[in-house]
């Protein structure tokens, strides 16, 4: 089970570089309410692959995986390196032609209340394919083990801690320095959008490689 610790939250890092979310909430930071808002965003995002996750594990409780039986794994690994390497190579033939990364309706969400801002965390995060990928197969390493319900329970909290923490970390230096943080903030903002475009073809393109090569050598192992 140790292995499967350090794998899931190995494959959890991949969620940190989100780019939109992590410009949406430093968008939302200056809003009025903007610490409340920024906030329930990052409880949408978070609580969602959390409720995702624990359907998964409660999937595994149910049918839980046998001894010697990685195929599955091989095969879900497989549909994982196909999701993000067509992702890649589409993101590759087609460059953005405005730099901005947030279209239009979602830096308008500074004018939304709390909960729907709260609300449209929990959608971006259903929607972001190429996450969920990640997440899922970060959560399937173990969802199926039989292992105690809470122990996987407290892993996949750590898991979607470890995989939403750029979401969480604006709202959390706001928190702690206030206006202070807005230099910084303001830096992150303009490196992720400069960046955005090479950034993710590096982490997509290679995510897609490693869930190759791990789904091939699980079917071959």
């Amino acid at each position: 089970m140790q292995a499967d610790v350090v794998e899931a939250l190995a494959l959890a890092v991949g969620g940190i570089p989100s780019v939109a979310p992590i410009l949406l909430v430093i968008l939302l930071l200056s809003a009025p309410q903007g610490l409340a808002k920024a906030t329930g965003y990052w409880f949408g995002y978070a609580g969602t692959y959390f409720a995702v996750g624990a359907a998964l594990v409660a999937a595994g409780q149910v049918a839980p995986e046998r001894e010697g039986s990685g195929i599955g794994g091989a095969v879900a690994s497989l549909v994982v390196a196909a999701i993000l390497l067509v992702f890649t190579w589409r993101r590759w033939r087609n460059p953005p032609d405005d730099p901005e990364v947030l279209p239009l309706w979602a830096r308008k969400l500074d004018a939304a209340p709390v909960s729907r801002v709260t609300l449209f965390g929990g959608f971006t995060a259903v929607i972001n394919i190429k996450n969920l990928a990640i997440f899922l197969t970060a959560v399937s390493i173990f969802s199926a083990r039989p292992d105690e319900l809470g122990r996987k329970a407290g892993l996949l909290l750590l898991v979607v801690l470890v995989f939403s923490s750029s979401v969480a970390l604006p709202p959390l230096l706001y928190l702690l320095f206030s206006k202070r943080a807005d230099p910084l903030l303001h830096r992150i903002r303009n490196l992720l959008e400069r960046y955005n475009h090479p950034l993710t073809l590096v982490l997509a393109g290679g995510f897609g490689v490693f869930f190759l090569v791990r789904g091939v050598v699980r079917l071959t192992g």
